[in-house]
């Protein structure tokens, strides 16, 4: 009896699609294609700071202003160019599902795909918001730093006269 177990073909677990298949597999997809978006915004923020940030710390050390004044703003325009620059180069995003996934269940039904892959699509979203997450904050963070930079500026200078 043990011999006939062991002959037996393993069960394809993939024959039948689940009912909800087709729903969690768009389901998953716009959240991913959403989350891909999000990573896109803050790189295209983060890109547009940088320029500025750039642009102004070039402006203010062509100024003659006061020493104390330049170091308090040039200082904050720095940082925030090298968290923006940071933001930018954090670049690991995946991208789901591969194409050798693709090509392992070509044979399948399109609901037997869609169950297949969906698993795939998950590991990315989230893997890709926690990419976002973290990029969202170093921008946020370089923001802050211009900002506080910029008051801190401001009354550096209104001080001084």
């Amino acid at each position: 009896m043990d011999d006939e177990l062991c002959d037996r073909p393993e069960p394809d677990h993939r024959s039948t699609a689940q009912p909800g298949a087709e729903f969690a597999y768009d389901f998953v997809r716009d959240r991913l294609t959403s989350a891909l978006e999000r990573l896109n915004r803050v790189d295209t923020n983060a890109g547009i700071l940088a320029v500025a940030l750039m642009a102004a710390s070039g402006g203010f050390l062509a100024v003659q202003l006061n020493t104390l004044i330049r170091v308090v703003t040039v200082v904050p325009l720095i940082g925030g160019i090298t968290l923006t620059t940071a933001c930018l180069l954090l670049t690991r995003v995946e991208r789901a599902p591969q194409p050798q996934a693709v090509i392992d269940v070509i044979d399948l039904a399109p609901e037997q795909i869609k169950m297949t892959l969906t698993p795939l699509l998950l590991d990315t979203y989230e893997v890709t918001t926690a990419q976002a997450d973290r990029k969202d904050r170093i921008f946020r963070f370089a923001v802050a730093v211009v900002l506080v930079g910029s008051f801190t500026a401001l009354v550096a200078a209104t001080i001084t006269g």
